[in-house]
């Protein structure tokens, strides 16, 4: 059933005794799940034993034999996990560690199927529908696993020169989840051989491991395999260029990714094959990525498309321009107020109104019309401040069509977009039911408003704030740190998207 290669690879992790009993839970299962022309899988996986099968009730499934710990919460990421651009689990047993899910065919992995820009793409759109609220404490957290990293090698007194890696990274991660505190089901290994191309010519997630987190830390591992998990096999500038890409297509900044891919490779390299005995030897490659990594993320006046990116650990920058965009009632006004006291600055506000006036008290002013003026007014005061000598400049209440205005009209200034959304609609809903009632309150206009801003890629310059489960405080703490660390792309190609993907408060209520 096995070729002799693969049979000795696993012989030697497991033992011949547990390696004999996995094989004759093949047979066990053979007859309770009636499967046949089962076939072993010849890609080899260091953790687990994986068979093609045909089910009588299923068709042509996977037959899975996890060899590592974990197996439950693979099983319950899996059941989690149930949708459209994820497998189907048919069936499983906790006690042997064995389940049947649905067969992808043709099969091709993301790398085997489609160019480096395409993979970019397709990523980004699973990436940004994948991940999920769960009520489960039985996943660990991202934090959990670089700590089981940390402990178990500290006994190790050939690792003492890696430990300078290890506690950086500890730092790096402790600053990121500040920022990024989203406690959501990840994937955990979102790399290009767990996406496959199926038979309607889109594309299936398969094995998950499931650990909670923020979804900026599950591309990692997707980044590692765009370079067969060698980030010395292109020049520095291709990884950065992939990155950059990569994260325009999410609303992650590209110093922030560098970072988690930095962590990543020590979570790899620690909690994963040192902490399991794994010589420094064999371990090489791994050490390689790591420290280029570290480079990465420790860059400071790192080159892209000609120009220089921030220092990536922070060097209180400065912008043109802080545009704050969001449905209604999500905290705008707060964050500028709060924006505003930080900085010791201005902000001008475009001042769109339920009840729009009349030019001569007799002839209604159209939505359009006022609509224009008020964003005419808006850029002009904005440019005025700006030749004045202002910085930080803030910009609120645009309708939200006008983002998209954003960077035409501002190109080649140093600006920064923050998009605030909620993932968590109902706190917004309180939030816009408690306030003064000066302005419209429509929750189904909030709610398409809020869906939409989640939905949308970003734009140029653009970063995005999940205000959901969070402070006053703790929102504008990340939104001072993005604008102070998220380099400011000037020179660019632009398309401005169709307005269908904005929402617009002159259109909703039928004045445009």
């Amino acid at each position: 059933m096995l070729t002799d290669i693969i049979a000795e690879r696993f012989l030697k992790k497991l033992g011949t005794e547990s390696f004999n009993e996995r094989i004759s839970i093949v047979e066990k299962y053979k007859k309770q799940w009636e499967l046949s022309e089962i076939e072993f899988k010849s890609e080899f996986s260091t953790n687990s034993l994986i068979f093609y099968a045909l089910s009588k009730r299923y068709g042509k499934v996977i037959l899975k034999i996890l060899i590592n710990n974990g197996f439950d919460k693979e099983i319950l990421a899996l059941k989690l996990f149930q949708g459209e651009n994820f497998c189907k689990l048919y069936e499983y047993s906790l006690d042997d560690k064995v389940y049947i899910m649905e067969q992808i065919v043709p099969a091709y992995t993301l790398y085997e199927s489609a160019p480096r820009n395409e993979r970019i793409k397709i990523a980004g759109e699973i990436f940004k529908g994948l991940h999920k609220t769960v009520p489960y404490s039985t996943f660990p957290t991202y934090t959990e696993w670089f700590e089981a990293g940390k402990k178990g090698t500290k006994n190790r007194e050939d690792c003492e020169e890696l430990y300078q890696y290890l506690d950086s990274a500890e730092r790096m991660l402790t600053d990121i989840c500040k920022m990024y505190s989203r406690n959501l089901l990840l994937h955990g290994d979102l790399h290009h051989e767990n996406i496959l191309k199926n038979e309607n010519g889109g594309y299936t997630v398969i094995d998950p491991k499931g650990v909670i987190g923020d979804p900026v830390f599950d591309l990692s591992r997707f980044i590692l395999d765009e370079f067969r998990d060698d980030l010395t096999s292109e020049p520095k500038d291709v990884v950065i260029d992939f990155v950059q890409k990569l994260g325009d297509g999410v609303g992650i900044p590209c110093e922030i990714l560098l970072r988690c891919l930095y962590i990543e490779t020590v979570i790899w390299l620690f909690r994963e094959e040192l902490a399991n005995g794994e010589s420094l030897e064999e371990c090489q490659q791994l050490i390689t990525n790591m420290k280029v990594a570290y480079e990465f993320a420790h860059s400071r006046k790192e080159k892209y498309m000609g120009q220089e990116l921030h220092e990536f650990c922070g060097g209180n920058e400065v912008k043109d321009y802080i545009f704050v965009t969001g449905a209604s009632g999500i905290g705008k006004t707060t964050l500028s107020n709060g924006l505003l006291a930080h900085y010791k600055t201005t902000c001008v506000e475009q001042h769109m109104v339920p009840e729009f006036i009349s030019r001569d008290g007799k002839e209604p002013m159209t939505g359009e019309l006022e609509e224009l003026t008020c964003w005419e007014n808006q850029v002009a005061m904005l440019r005025c401040f700006h030749k004045l000598g202002y910085k930080n400049i803030i910009a609120a209440d645009i309708d939200d069509l006008r983002t998209a205005d954003i960077p035409i009209v501002f190109k080649g200034t140093d600006f920064i977009t923050i998009k605030l959304v909620s993932s968590d609609l109902h706190q917004i809903q309180e939030q816009m039911r408690n306030r003064p009632n000066n302005g419209l309150i429509d929750f189904e206009l909030q709610k398409k408003m809020n869906e939409k801003n989640l939905k949308r890629s970003p734009l140029i310059n653009e970063v995005e704030i999940d205000v959901a489960g969070k402070s006053i405080e703790e929102v504008l703490k990340q939104a001072i740190h993005l604008i102070e660390t998220t380099p400011a792309l000037l020179d660019y190609e632009y398309t401005k998207p169709p307005k269908e993907m904005f929402y617009s408060w002159v259109f909703a209520n039928g004045l445009r």
